[in-house]
């Protein structure tokens, strides 16, 4: 029986090309909880913009954000992976970025002129010098002037569309993350099951029993060649998790 479900955000509670969580999904979610079960939400995602999507569940659920790096519940972090200071420094480099977001739990910060605006549902505060941050960072959006920026020691490329690229700490990622909460919770892999539908979930499949794929499409294909399972849909991996509890 399982005892932790965690479900990637993007593509899997959250259809792509939707705004909010079905109320379906959502009543799915509070029925496993009824169940004795803890509910986890993976994502690339801010803290911020999570506990917003998904408000009406807020406290009951766990949250690992910003693709691994921090751990929410009942707003309070309890899993940290944070930037060093010398990886915040190099973003302040006028010769790579032409600007750049640091998200930390609850706040946003800006250094340069930002171009397209900030997904974060607060007023981000204007920057020009590192030490001006006064909170642990742990991702950061950067609008480079080139395009060979990779990741290195410090930091890894969480997303990256060609405009703007996402940066992560180097070592956090979902299956961490999944893997210190595991230990807090006292939950084995055995009593796990995973939600997911691309590449940066596959590091959580390890540490579950069974794990089901979303969708069948190209940012499936190396998941679903390590997924236990397959559903079209969230609702219907649901289910199929529902009725084994």
């Amino acid at each position: 029986m399982a005892k932790l479900v965690v479900a990637d955000f993007d593509g899997t509670l959250l259809p792509y090309g939707e705004k909010t969580v079905s109320e379906i999904t959502v009543n799915k979610i509070k029925e496993i909880l009824s169940k004795g079960a803890f509910f986890c939400v993976a994502s690339g995602r801010t803290y911020s913009e999570l506990s917003t999507l998904l408000s009406s569940v807020l406290d009951e659920l766990y949250f690992v954000c910003d693709d691994g790096a921090l751990t929410v519940k009942e707003n309070k972090p309890i899993y940290r992976k944070q930037f060093s200071l010398s990886a915040l420094e190099s973003f302040f480099d006028d010769d790579i970025y032409k600007c750049a977001t640091f998200y930390s739990f609850d706040k946003a910060y800006i250094t340069g002129k930002i171009e397209r605006p900030v997904l974060y549902g607060k007023t981000p505060q204007k920057v020009s010098r590192v030490f001006e941050i006064k909170d642990d960072i742990y991702k950061i959006t950067a609008y480079a002037k080139r395009f060979d920026i990779v990741s290195n020691n410090d930091f890894r490329v969480h997303y990256a569309d060609g405009y703007f690229t996402e940066f992560v700490p180097a070592y956090a990622h979902k299956g961490v993350a999944l893997g210190q909460l595991q230990l807090k919770l006292g939950v084995s892999k055995f009593d796990t099951y995973v939600i997911g539908d691309a590449g940066n979930d596959i590091p959580m499949v390890s540490h579950a029993k069974r794990s089901w794929v979303i969708g069948d499409d190209t940012r499936s294909i190396n998941l679903k060649k390590i997924s236990t399972d397959f559903a079209l849909n969230i609702n219907e991996a649901l289910d199929s998790i529902i009725d084994v509890l």
